[in-house]
Parts: structure tokens; C-alpha cells; sequence
């Protein structure tokens, strides 16, 4: 027998979920690399003084983010250096995307199916997601993400009865937004967002939104000082590719680029809606006018969420993780609006499709980025695992890694890799100093194989020990 769309109604967050865990979960945990290291070693020691110093100290990557960095150190204290739970942390975080999403339009517009196919189609956003994934410093857009979406969502929990609780759930989560990431400073506007669309509800009454609106004044008056005291690079301190650049040419240019980062395969819901659904006979569609206003309404959204990196010159995929959820917003709202929208009472069997089609293309396409980005990027792991194994306990005082320019071109490595390594090897009890040099005699010498054989390995007493493959 058929199944109906209310009974894919009924279960719509699950299936949600478990396109989530289709398309990322075989990507979580792989490796960390580059700059995950080093947040990693900033925050490796929770002492007492680390403490005292958390809210006033921006560590040596010059932002002011407390609550992400505090995030690592309890990571690394539990876990060590396991790439996996660093990965399933993050994962962690896209599943509460996934679900505070789906409950805040199921909250505006009483409708599971829209939510469902919302959610889905932002997942098909895969450079957005999948960069949170493979980078274990993903996790600052992923934390601050989830953050505004609970008070957003606190908001829309607002009954009569209770106004206050709700409140002060939102006021704290907008707090530690901000505590994860600069970001979120746009978090207010979304907040106030849900409050007035509560007030014309009446739910709560203006002097809530007054008092809503002194709370967050008094939260981003602190934020600021406590800022302001750890000495974070500000417009003026940042290096070049971080600071604002007020030119009308740069912001033309981001915008494009970031709505263009936003769809990727969210807009084939669109010829796969309008392909596989006929037009409902009983169903009206709603007038071109509200279409276009609804369209328009979720690019503002997406032009404020993406405002604090609209006039950076470096740009991330990263950027893009929730202000794409207003492209995806706009994807599914036209699909909504138009008269194939399925009734309770009809078959589920054309939407399964288009879900199922939209989850095949973005689990294709998330696989192979993962792939991508481990045999880029695995080669500093496997080099601290190697090395440990070799050297011996107590390990030397130093170590020359011996290699040459060919070498560091066909493997696309870095000097700043050698960093890293010195790094990794301190967070795993293997405390050496890295010395670049030309091949020599004495000591522990690890040489990287030159191109083009693309392996990397170590030339140690005991022989050549094999690190893996690095494209």
C-alpha cells in the first residue's frame, strides 16, 4: 500500500536525521590538519590559570572565542589527539543544526513536510557543511550556529503562561553565541526577528520585547568590554586578509560568491519538484506577488547573516553555513507556494523521490570531498604516529626532517606543515624539536621521499617507515 504524506509528515525529523547521517557521517573524524593543531595546543593545559584567563585571552589565533576554545581543551583532555572526536563533536553540532532548523519552520509555518524538505535541501549545501567536518576548527561556525538558533527557538517557545524562562534561555544562548564566534553579532537581529513575529501572534507584549531588547544591549555591552580587554584583533589590528575592506567591488564580488557557495545542489529541488509533482486540482497557488515577497524576505536574511564577512577579503566556505539556510529557505518556500504542494491525503511516492535524489547527489558529492581533503591532508598524523613509533622512549632532543624543494611541491606541502608537526607531536607526548635542515648523518633522520613516487616516509636507523600517500 501507498504511504501518505501525512505519514511522512509524522516522521519527517528522522528522516531529516538520517539524511545527515548518510550524506556526513562516513566523512566525521578522519584527520586534523593546519590550524586545528594549533587551537588544539593554545588551549592543550586546563590549569587553574588557563581558567582564570579564558575570558580574557585571545589566544595566538588573534580571535576573541572563549567558549570554542574551551571546547578543544576538553576535547584534547578526554580524547588526546583522536581525529574522531574531534569530528563527532562537530557532527554533534550539524545534527542540532538539523533539528532546531526543522523545529523553527515547523513552528512558523505548522508544516513537518515543508521542515523536512528545508532541511534536506540545506544539506545539499555540501561545501558549507562538509568544511565543518573535515576541519576540526569547523566547529566555531557549527557552535555559534547552534547558539542562535536556541534562542531563536526559545523565542518561538514563548506561550503566555510562560514568557520569562524562555526569555532568559534566549538571553543566555545569544551570550554564548557570541563567546564562539564573531558571527554571531547578527544573532540579535534574528532574535528580535522571532520576538516581533511573537508579539504580532500575541504571545508576548511589548514590554517583553522592550525588556528582550535591554537584555541583549546589556550582553553585547559586555561582550565588547571583555573583548575589547583581551586585546583580539580588531578592523584596524587584523592581517590584511582578515580586515574590512569598505570597497562597493569587494562586496559585490563576496555576495555573488557567497550565494553562489549557497546553492550548489539545493537548487535542483526546484526542476525535481516541478518534474516529479503534478498540480493538485483542489490546490491554489499562492499570487506571484507573495512569492516574490517571501523570496526577497529570505535574501535580507541571508544578506544579514552573511554581513560581518561581506567586506573580508578571505573568504570560506565556512562563511556560508547559516546564511545558506535562506537560500535553502527561498529553494523550498517556492515549492511550497506553487499548486503541486501534496495534500495529506495524497501519495508520498513523487516527494520521496525528489528527497531521495537531492540526498544521492549530496552523499556522491560529500564522500568525495572527504576523500579529497584525507589524502591531502592525513600526512601530519601519520608523520607524529610514525615518528613516535621509531624514535624510541624517551624520545631525542631533536629530529631533522630532511627534504627538498621537488619534493615539497609534488606532495603539496607547506614549511608550515613542519609547524604543525612539532605541534602534534607535543600534544602526543612526544616533545621534540623539529630542525628543517638538508639530509645529515647523525641523529634521527627522516627524510621525505622525493617526487614522483608520492609516498612519504622516514629514513630512521631502523629503515624507511612508511607514513601513507599523499596525492
Amino acid at each position: 500500500m501507498m504511504k501518505t504524506v501525512s505519514t511522512l509528515q509524522r516522521n519527517a525529523l528522522w528522516i531529516a536525521l538520517l539524511g545527515c547521517v548518510l550524506i556526513y557521517f562516513p566523512i566525521v573524524g578522519h584527520d586534523l590538519h593546519t590550524d586545528d593543531f594549533a587551537r588544539i595546543s593554545d588551549n592543550a593545559e586546563l590549569s587553574p590559570a588557563y581558567f582564570r584567563q579564558l575570558l580574557f585571552d585571545n589566544k595566538s589565533d588573534g580571535f576573541y572565542r572563549p567558549l570554542n576554545h574551551l571546547t578543544f581543551g576538553l576535547t584534547y583532555h578526554l580524547f588526546g589527539l583522536n581525529p574522531r572526536a574531534y569530528g563527532l563533536f562537530n557532527f554533534g553540532l550539524v545534527l542540532l543544526v538539523v533539528t532546531l532548523l526543522f523545529k523553527i519552520a515547523e513552528r512558523l509555518t505548522q508544516d513537518r513536510l515543508f521542515s523536512l524538505l528545508l532541511c534536506i535541501t540545506w544539506l545539499a549545501n555540501v561545501r558549507a557543511v562538509s568544511s565543518t567536518l573535515t576541519w576540526a576548527v569547523g566547529r566555531t561556525t557549527g557552535l555559534y550556529t547552534v547558539l542562535v538558533l536556541a534562542a531563536v527557538a526559545a523565542i518561538l517557545q514563548i506561550t503566555r503562561k510562560r514568557v520569562i524562562p524562555w526569555l532568559l534561555v534566549a538571553l543566555f544562548c545569544m551570550a554564548c553565541a557570541l563567546l564562539s564566534k564573531e558571527s554571531a553579532i547578527v544573532g540579535a537581529i534574528f532574535i528580535l526577528a522571532a520576538a516581533l513575529y511573537q508579539l504580532r501572534n500575541a504571545r508576548i507584549r511589548i514590554p517583553h520585547v522592550v525588556s528582550l531588547t535591554v537584555g541583549l544591549a546589556g550582553i553585547y555591552v559586555v561582550y565588547f568590554a571583555l573583548r575589547g580587554r583581551s586585546l583580539a584583533m580588531d578592523a584596524g589590528s587584523a592581517p590584511e586578509y582578515y580586515r574590512l575592506a569598505l570597497s562597493l567591488p569587494l562586496l559585490l564580488s563576496n555576495l555573488v560568491s557567497y550565494l553562489e557557495r549557497s546553492v550548489l545542489l539545493s537548487v535542483l529541488v526546484l526542476p525535481l519538484f516541478f518534474i516529479l509533482l503534478r498540480r493538485s486540482p483542489q490546490a491554489t497557488p499562492v499570487s506571484w506577488r507573495n512569492r516574490a515577497a517571501v523570496t526577497v524576505l529570505c535574501l535580507l536574511g541571508f544578506a544579514v547573516a552573511i554581513a560581518p564577512m561581506a567586506l573580508v577579503p578571505s573568504r570560506s566556505n565556512l562563511y556560508v553555513f547559516l546564511p545558506s539556510m535562506f537560500v535553502a529557505c527561498a529553494l523550498a518556500s517556492l515549492c511550497r507556494m506553487s499548486g503541486r504542494w501534496p495534500s495529506a491525503t495524497q501519495a508520498a511516492r513523487p516527494l520521496i523521490i525528489v528527497l531521495l535524489v537531492l540526498v544521492t547527489a549530496s552523499t556522491v558529492t560529500a564522500w568525495q570531498k572527504g576523500i579529497k581533503s584525507h589524502r591531502r591532508h592525513r600526512h601530519t598524523l601519520d608523520w607524529t604516529d610514525t615518528i613516535k613509533q621509531t624514535v624510541g622512549v624517551p624520545p631525542p632532543e631533536s629530529i631533522t626532517i630532511a627534504y627538498d624543494e621537488d619534493a615539497m611541491t609534488g606532495t603539496r606541502l607547506i614549511p608550515e606543515d613542519f609547524t604543525f608537526l612539532r605541534m602534534a607531536l607535543e600534544l602526543s607526548d612526544c616533545p621534540v624539536a623539529i630542525c628543517v635542515n638538508p639530509p645529515q648523518h647523525n641523529g634521527h633522520v627522516f627524510q621525505l621521499l622525493p617526487a614522483p613516487h608520492s609516498a612519504v616516509g622516514f629514513l630512521t636507523p631502523r629503515g624507511i617507515a612508511s607514513a601513507g600517500e599523499i596525492p
